[in-house]
């Protein structure tokens, strides 16, 4: 069921976020995600804190995010 304007389901949103990532853009704010997945801003943060809560994301200082195995 999907919660969002779009009509895209949660998965598609995490996959979105997740997708912004890569060797060379280890490294990510929450804007620069929000960006490139076409998400607001408070929704790329706020999937942003739950998948570090998972494990799915580091959090690092200056609202800067880190995907495991991206090639940070």
């Amino acid at each position: 069921m999907a919660n969002s304007p779009t009509g895209d389901s949660v998965l598609a949103r995490l996959d979105r976020v997740l997708s912004t990532f890569s060797a060379a853009d280890s490294l990510l704010s929450a804007a620069e995600i929000a960006r490139r997945t076409g998400l607001p801003p408070a929704t790329a943060h706020r999937l942003c804190r739950d998948m570090a809560e998972l494990g799915w994301l580091e959090s690092l200082p200056a609202d800067t995010w880190s995907a495991p195995g991206s090639g940070r």
